[in-house]
């Protein structure tokens, strides 16, 4: 049994892994929010700004999986400064009091696959390419935990993943969970909006698959000698062809007749939602032995 703090515990990802991880080790989570059965609260906040009053607890943690952030594009790139404020100062705050107070915690970082530039092949040379102030806040917090690996012997690993989705009862920010909204709006309007041509290629990983993965992640030391593992379902489909399943799912199962109707994409997320994503997540895999079990089909059957 570990000791485990969990960021982000009433979000999509964190609420799920908090439901796993609970089952066989003691799991923190941060002192907000309702209180949930079977987890322990340590007095920090989400800012990270009480790090050294509560160290005691803290110092009882073997394991931090960081994944509360503001997740809204709309936020970071109207709000620069918040954002930063949000998302990056308190990691850094957290790292900075692991190597003063040379604790022996292991981190796990949620990051995303839209730092790398689109392609609709497999690159061998990955290249960055930001479009987002957000995109920007986590690829400042990657640099922050390879440069403390490298300078400090931090112990972590990033996790960056494509596009997540899967049922839930959460109600997502407006440009957030494209599937789960896109289910949603058709069944209301019989309408389902594609952004400019829909020939974009997205990798869609389920949720309980993304859960398995971080469960490998505990007690797994070879994992945090890499910085950067792309975690993915490995198979790409443009947006059409979701599009055209979703239809075909919802025809199939409330002979719900839904139109495509295309709009334009507007300037402001222009490059975001006109990239596109292929890649694998072979050195994830090789080291862990995971392996996503919900394809496309079965895991938007699961929603409708």
């Amino acid at each position: 049994m570990k000791n485990i703090l969990v960021t982000g515990h009433n979000g999509f990802i964190g609420s799920r892994l908090l439901e796993k991880l609970r089952l066989n080790h003691k799991v923190y989570i941060l002192n907000e929010g309702k209180k949930i059965n079977n987890t322990h609260r340590i007095k920090i906040n989400r800012l990270f700004t009480n790090l050294k009053s509560n160290y005691r607890q803290i110092r009882k943690i073997n394991y931090i999986f960081l994944i509360g952030s503001n997740t809204s594009l709309e936020f970071s790139e109207t709000k620069h400064l918040s954002s930063l404020k949000t998302n990056v100062l308190p990691i850094v705050r957290l790292l900075d009091f692991i190597k003063q107070k040379k604790l022996n915690i292991k981190i796990i970082y949620l990051s995303t696959s839209s730092l790398y530039k689109s392609s609709s092949k497999i690159q061998k040379n990955k290249a960055y390419e930001i479009n987002s102030i957000y995109d920007l806040n986590k690829f400042l917090v990657e640099e922050n935990i390879c440069y403390y690996k490298k300078n400090y012997n931090l112990k972590a690993c990033i996790l960056q993943l494509s596009n997540v989705y899967g049922p839930t009862h959460l109600v997502f920010k407006k440009d957030r969970g494209m599937i789960n909204k896109v289910i949603k709006n058709a069944k209301k309007s019989k309408k389902i909006k594609i952004i400019g041509t829909g020939n974009y290629y997205r990798d869609f990983v389920y949720i309980d698959d993304v859960i398995g993965a971080l469960l490998k992640c505990v007690n797994n030391d070879k994992l945090f000698k890499y910085d950067k593992y792309i975690l993915s379902s490995g198979r790409s489909y443009t947006l059409n062809n979701v599009f055209l399943l979703i239809k075909k799912l919802l025809f199939k199962k409330y002979k719900i007749n839904i139109s495509l109707v295309r709009n334009q994409a507007i300037n402001k997320f222009l490059k975001l939602n006109k990239r596109s994503f292929k890649d694998s997540s072979a050195k994830f895999k090789k080291i862990t032995r995971w392996k996503p079990k919900t394809d496309i089909t079965d895991g938007i059957k699961k929603m409708i």
